[in-house]
C-alpha cells in the first residue's frame, strides 16, 4: 500500500518565529526535520539535527547536537546534547539531556554512558566493560547508578545501584 505524500506548504515568516507562528506551521506540516553533518569517517565529526512536529495532541521542537571523535578503530568518543521543547494541551515542558560515551573496541572494551535529566534532576551512569570471544560470547559486566541532585547539590544521594555479571560460552553438543 502506497502512502500519498503530505503537502508541505512554503511559508515565509518575517522576523523571529514566535510560539503562535510556530503553532501555525506545525498545524500545516505534520513533521519537519533538518540535519547537517560533517564526514563521519574523519577523526572528528559533528552532527546537528532539528525536528518539529506534532506530539500527542500538541507540538514538539527537538534539537540535537553530536560531537564525535575517534582514533582509528581503537578509541571512540562522543558528546551528545538533546533539547525537547514540548507543548501539550495540559501544559508545556522542556527537557535537556547531555550524554557522553567512550568505547575501546573490538575484543576488550569499556563503554560508559553518563546522562543528566534536568526534569527529574537525576544523574545516570552506565558502565559496561566486556571481553568478547567468538560469536558475541564472553564476559559482560554492567554497572548502573542513578543519583538524585534535587536535595543534594553534590549528587551524592544514590537512588539505585546495580551490578550485573554475565559469562556466556558457545559449545557444540554433537562435536
Amino acid at each position: 500500500m502506497r502512502r500519498r505524500p503530505s503537502p508541505s506548504p512554503a511559508l515565509s515568516l518575517p522576523g523571529r518565529l514566535g510560539p503562535a507562528a510556530l503553532a501555525c506551521v506545525l498545524a500545516l506540516v505534520p513533521a519537519a526535520s533538518a540535519a547537517a553533518r560533517s564526514a563521519a569517517t574523519a577523526p572528528a565529526s559533528l552532527e546537528v539535527r532539528v525536528t518539529a512536529g506534532g506530539f500527542f495532541g500538541g507540538s514538539r521542537v527537538s534539537t540535537q547536537g553530536v560531537l564525535r571523535g575517534r582514533l582509528g578503530e581503537s578509541f571512540n568518543a562522543w558528546v551528545d546534547f538533546s533539547r525537547d521543547d514540548v507543548s501539550l494541551p495540559t501544559g508545556r515542558f522542556v527537557t535537556n539531556l547531555p550524554k557522553a560515551r567512550l568505547s575501546f573496541p573490538p575484543r576488550l572494551y569499556v563503554q560508559a554512558l553518563v546522562q543528566y535529566n534536568d526534569v527529574v534532576d537525576d544523574w545516570s551512569t552506565n558502565l559496561r566493560p566486556g571481553w568478547l570471544q567468538t560469536a558475541n560470547t564472553g564476559l559482560f559486566v554492567v554497572y548502573n547508578e542513578n543519583r538524585a541532585t534535587d536535595h543534594d547539590p553534590l549528587g551524592l544521594g544514590v537512588r539505585d545501584r546495580s551490578l550485573t555479571i554475565k559469562y556466556s560460552r558457545l559449545f557444540d553438543l554433537l562435536d
